[in-house]
């Protein structure tokens, strides 16, 4: 029994990571550059170094920038997750995205985004750029038929996000619900950028998406910053609520656990008191079964004939009587 438990909390344990994680490594979009570096060969060698580098620090803080190497094959590299990711998915998307870029070798430039975390190297520091003439959006094909509903929404959703996220830390999520509509939306800036810097990128990006509706989704996707409006929930929800969902998931697994443990040691404890009962039952019927035929055999051995008895006794002689008892005198034989 104790095994079965065991091996239930084995089972439910190893299938809640994978109910709570979501890294989003969808590939969004790719762009790489036209110029060519002078010695690919160390291009490439510098790339691989600045990855090794910047991976300690992707896993502690979700984001990292790193130079390798010496001009004109230097390289700079950047990478930063969603803030809505956990420090686990963050690693899984890094893991995914890093093995992109190299597909735009042996250019010097390329930047990737998907859904869950963003990337880019240059031959030269970037890192404090808000836009370029590459930033570009993507609107869904699909569009909700309330049109000036959902435009009046999407675009006070849009607002909100704007004006939240340079005054907290370059992240926010928003939503509104209204005439039976819902939309969401999601703004980040690149750690790099000062407030202003990304209010300027957000304030590019918000127009760029605006432009989308009555598109059900659309993203703006920027060398600074990264925005995106839908009508559904597209994020894991901000730290806070994503840690508690996922304490409340780990409750709800942990209680689902317990019952079963408990239903198994309640159904374990009546089949063995079952299995008890009739064990005990067959051998006390067994045991009558084994006193009435020795019982038996002994009222059986006690009838003698009379000829026997008479014969053994020298027709009962008075030399081989020996007593009296309660039915009469008593022989020897």
């Amino acid at each position: 029994m104790a095994n079965v438990i065991v091996i239930v909390l084995c089972l439910i344990f190893s299938i809640l990571p994978a109910a709570i994680a979501n890294p989003r490594t969808e590939l969004v979009y790719k762009f790489c550059g036209v110029e060519q570096a002078d010695n690919v060969s160390e291009f490439n060698q510098n790339y691989a170094n600045a990855i090794v580098a910047m991976e300690p620090e992707i896993k502690s803080n979700k984001f990292s920038i790193y130079g390798e190497g010496l001009a004109p094959n230097r390289i700079f590299v950047l990478a930063q997750c969603m803030d809505d990711l956990s420090k686990e998915d963050c690693q899984i998307c890094f893991s995914a995205i890093k093995t992109q870029l190299p597909g735009c070798f042996p250019h010097i430039s390329g930047r990737v985004f998907f859904d869950g975390c963003f990337m880019r190297f240059e031959n030269y520091s970037f890192f404090y750029e808000s836009s370029s003439p590459h930033d570009v959006k993507r609107c869904s094909d699909a569009v909700n038929l309330k049109n000036d509903q959902f435009r009046d929404v999407a675009t006070k959703v849009v607002k909100d996000v704007v004006t939240m996220a340079p005054v907290h830390g370059g992240y926010a999520e928003g939503r509104r619900k209204t005439y039976g509509l819902s939309v969401y939306g999601m703004a980040i800036c690149w750690n790099t950028l000062d407030e202003k810097a990304c209010s300027d990128c957000l304030s590019n990006a918000s127009t760029a998406v605006l432009d989308c509706l009555p598109s059900i989704e659309a993203r703006s996707l920027s060398v600074g910053c990264y925005f995106r409006y839908s009508e559904f929930e597209s994020s894991n929800g901000s730290n806070f609520f994503n840690s508690k969902g996922a304490i409340f998931m780990y409750l709800v697994f942990i209680l689902v656990a317990v019952g079963v443990c408990i239903i198994a040691i309640l159904v374990g404890y009546i089949v063995g008191t079952t299995l008890h009962e009739k064990r005990v039952k067959h051998q006390t019927k067994h045991n009558g079964d084994s006193s009435d035929l020795e019982s038996s055999v002994m009222k059986r051995s006690l009838h003698f004939k009379y000829s026997t008895l008479e014969k053994s006794t020298d027709n009962f002689s008075e030399e081989r009587k020996i007593g009296q008892g309660g039915f009469g005198e008593v022989f020897k034989v």
